[in-house]
């Protein structure tokens, strides 16, 4: 296949991106945020209080960087802060198991990220390549994957990471997929600010 190359600005972890000391009078759903992240990635979701909401559950409903719906719920924090397990690229929507009474809360994401997947050709006799630029400070690692991306959902499908590209932090890094990969995609692990820049490609 022709090379193709996408770019993503990556965008800093925001504790209230979503909402900002929400006023818990109900129960939700909540349907209106301030933002989205708007990277074309997917981040964790977090929730901080600064009250004890740990016998309330959060049913966090969203989309992935495939557009594909997700959801999860999890226990309110104490005090503190929780994030979700799996990453969102919207919210859109937060229900709680019961009403949070007068205590406020912050819903925002975190600076992990996962970058779309993009498809490549598992029956080739070359294996797919994945070539990286960062602009900035990111540490990343190019993962792909076996499984079916054209209808499961990313949290569904298991990872690993590319030969010669896990946790790096150096600009115009390449690494190459297993036999049989079906997608790539980037896991970001940390950034201050910064830019990635992907390149697929793949002999027929």
């Amino acid at each position: 296949m022709r090379p193709k190359r996408f770019t993503y600005t990556l965008i800093a972890l925001d504790a209230d991106g979503y909402l900002t000391t929400t006023e818990g009078t109900g129960a939700g759903p909540w349907a209106t945020f301030l933002a989205q992240p708007g990277d074309g990635c997917s981040h964790p979701v977090t929730i901080g209080s600064a009250a004890d909401l740990s016998g309330i559950t959060f049913t966090i409903t969203g989309t992935d960087a495939e557009d594909r719906t997700i959801s999860e719920t999890i226990t309110g924090p104490n005090i503190a802060t929780v994030t979700s397990v799996k990453y969102c690229a919207t919210v859109t929507s937060l229900s709680a198991s019961s009403t949070v009474g007068a205590n406020t809360f912050t819903l925002g994401w975190t600076a992990l990220a996962h970058t779309p997947i993009y498809p490549v050709d598992r029956f080739s006799t070359s294996p797919a390549v994945l070539a990286v630029d960062i602009g900035g400070a990111v540490t990343y690692s190019g993962q792909c994957t076996h499984g079916n991306v054209y209808e499961l959902a990313s949290d569904t499908l298991q990872f690993v990471n590319l030969i010669d590209m896990a946790a790096l932090a150096a600009d115009s890094s390449i690494g190459v997929a297993q036999h049989g990969a079906t997608g790539l995609r980037v896991y970001v692990a940390s950034h201050t600010s910064g830019t990635l820049a992907l390149t697929y490609s793949q002999a027929k």
